[in-house]
């Protein structure tokens, strides 16, 4: 596509310089780049607290701290380090989400699942609709997303998480340590301590709202692409 004369749209900031392979680079000689970030896939639930306890209840059955990763389920998205980081003393895994692998990993997730220390502490839902996600993740008490090549503000995954006020751990290549506005954690990719250190730190927390981050933001990249197509067609 990049061979095209036109203008190109990345979600990832300086994609060409930080990503693209040096080789490539040529192909975007002479062209417009423009960084139109990414939002969530999914809306904020609205929810009263009786709700939130409701739903809180039937996912933590006798545990007390509710732990979820959601998402696509591969090897590179690091989710069997989720029964690592969390304790199985006190915490009910939830895993959103289908399995993309059916052999060796879906095999290696469901011996975890289902074998001591964690048996009855897991549940692997499949998949969910979009409201019944938003709900899960307004009550949880972490999000863990530790990703293998590292996250960033073009995971959509991420930006769902943080629009419903889930405190959230994932790993970055950039970024590190806890980011009060959006409440997420950033840690080096695998560090199992570090991950398990910050869940004991921020777990439970809530994010307070913000205009920057509580608004619609499917509008404001509607109106960037009108712009931009309007511009190469004219």
């Amino acid at each position: 596509k990049s061979l095209v004369p036109s203008m190109l749209i990345f979600v990832r900031p300086r994609y060409s310089e930080k990503v693209l392979h040096p080789h490539l680079r040529w192909a975007l000689w002479k062209k417009k780049s423009v960084f139109i970030p990414n939002a969530s896939g999914i809306y904020r639930a609205c929810l009263t607290d009786t709700e939130k306890e409701t739903i809180k209840k039937h996912y933590l059955k006798k545990q007390k701290r509710l732990v979820v990763f959601f998402g696509f389920i591969y090897h590179h998205k690091g989710v069997e380090l989720l029964f690592e980081i969390a304790d199985p003393a006190s915490d009910q895994i939830v895993i959103a989400g289908e399995v993309k692998d059916n052999g060796y990993f879906l095999r290696h997730i469901t011996n975890l699942a289902y074998t001591a220390p964690w048996r009855d502490k897991v549940t692997i839902t499949g998949f969910l609709s979009t409201d019944s996600l938003a709900a899960l993740l307004s009550v949880a008490d972490a999000v863990i997303l530790p990703f293998r090549n590292g996250a960033g503000e073009w995971n959509t995954s991420i930006h769902a998480a943080v629009l419903n006020g889930a405190f959230v751990i994932t790993t970055s290549l950039t970024q590190r340590g806890y980011d009060t506005k959006h409440n997420i954690y950033f840690a080096k990719i695998d560090d199992i301590a570090e991950m398990k250190s910050a869940l004991a730190t921020y777990s439970g927390t809530r994010r307070d709202y913000n205009a920057e981050i509580d608004r619609d933001e499917w509008r404001e990249i509607a109106d960037k692409h009108y712009w931009l197509y309007k511009e190469v067609l004219s």
